[in-house]
């Protein structure tokens, strides 16, 4: 190749990487205000996005815990074609792209050809979002001519680092899970070095990215083409028929999720809001609930459920219970001296926990009340007793008197 074609070469290159900001295609080496997202750069490392969306469907105000999981990512050579930088007030401009070379020899977060992206229950949300980098260093490559080099970037489904249940809480996406990465080199002295990058999910600058970013259709994230957590809530009311109560409350035991660091928002009643959390295996919580108390449970992972089991309670019989104001039975446990109802899940419908109410009625509200009701009744039946027997007192007084 003589010297004027190798210099006409690099001029070509770099009029791409000068024309490009106003088709608006994103370079994904940085942000400059005054580029439109285009830094001419001759850094060996490119830093992608991935965004994981993180949202509470049942309440728009709680952010969920963020899920364990990991992305792998595998850089491959692409092939030779071109690229359009799309410009609305002039022609469409063509660039040809030479295929890329040593692609195996790119490290992705450190390690060569395929790297991970980790997410943890650590990492908070910002506005429903956790982003991380994923550096793509392509310092091992030797270029031996200018030119436009594509290189292909393949996301895998993730894995699951605990034992959450996230098939659908966290769907696999299943478009777009490829990007384009396309390297300017030019000619320096008798070297060759990079000066730029466009990214690219097609092979125009209508596809721009800045790699594996959250994706909308009609203003919502689209989670064929993005990665969405999301959660939903429970409420549970606790409601008793009748006039008879149990003083000393009724006692809940609540299975959560299996998930080996799970963190869940919990409220009772108007109290302040905290958290219950699930560790190394143990995902019950206990609670002790009066007649017409609530709790709420928030960020449960949409496909898992949640049982719930009451202790029982001397003088009541099974309690009725309702899931959205739909009738549904508890089965009784006497081994384990408890009244249960297993399953219960998200209701797809968005902004609305899914409502729980257990009922509880006394066996025969006529016989003797059961430990810790008899007290509430006892000051009246010691009236109604001394009543009886100062009539009787009075009565035998008249007749002897007659």
């Amino acid at each position: 190749m003589n010297k004027r074609f190798q210099k006409g070469l690099a001029v070509s290159a770099l009029t791409a990487m000068v024309v490009a900001p106003f088709a608006h295609p994103v370079y994904a080496v940085g942000t400059d205000a005054n580029s439109n997202g285009l830094n001419e750069t001759e850094e060996s490392t490119l830093n992608l996005k991935k965004d994981l969306t993180v949202r509470d469907l049942d309440d728009a105000n709680y952010t969920p815990e963020t899920p364990n999981v990991t992305f792998g990512y595998t850089v491959s050579n692409g092939e030779a074609g071109t690229f359009t930088s799309k410009q609305d007030d002039k022609g469409d401009q063509v660039f040809q792209v030479k295929a890329g070379k040593d692609g195996n020899l790119v490290k992705v977060n450190g390690t060569v050809t395929t790297g991970n992206v980790v997410f943890t229950q650590d990492d908070t949300a910002s506005k429903g979002k956790v982003t991380k980098d994923i550096a793509l260093d392509f310092s091992g490559i030797t270029f031996t001519e200018a030119g436009i080099y594509r290189y292909v970037i393949t996301e895998a489904d993730y894995t699951v680092n605990d034992n959450s249940q996230l098939t659908n809480a966290l769907p696999q996406t299943t478009a777009n899970k490829t990007r384009n990465v396309d390297v300017y080199v030019e000619q320096d002295g008798d070297a060759y070095k990079i000066k730029g990058y466009v990214v690219s999910k097609t092979s125009d600058s209508t596809g721009k990215d800045a790699g594996f970013t959250e994706e909308k259709t009609d203003g919502n994230v689209d989670p064929t083409k993005s990665s969405v957590y999301s959660t939903y809530d429970v409420t549970l009311t606790k409601k008793v028929d009748g006039v008879l109560t149990n003083n000393a409350g009724y006692s809940f035991t609540i299975t959560l999720p299996t998930d080996d660091n799970g963190t869940y928002g919990y409220q009772k009643n108007s109290d302040s809001a905290t958290t219950v959390e699930t560790t190394n295996g143990n995902n019950t919580h206990t609670v002790t609930l009066a007649k017409n108390d609530k709790i709420k449970i928030q960020g449960l992972p949409v496909g898992a459920t949640i049982d719930i089991a009451e202790d029982h309670v001397e003088g009541f019989k099974l309690p009725t219970i309702t899931v959205d104001d739909q009738s549904k039975k508890m089965t009784n446990d006497d081994a384990g001296k408890k009244w249960k109802y297993s399953g219960v899940g998200s209701n797809d419908a968005n902004n609305d926990a899914t409502d729980v109410v257990i009922t509880n009625k006394t066996e025969n509200d006529s016989i003797l009340p059961p430990t810790g009701i008899l007290m509430t009744i006892a000051p009246f039946a010691a009236m109604v007793g001394l009543g009886a027997a100062l009539i009787a007192l009075f009565a035998k007084k008249r007749k002897n008197e007659a």
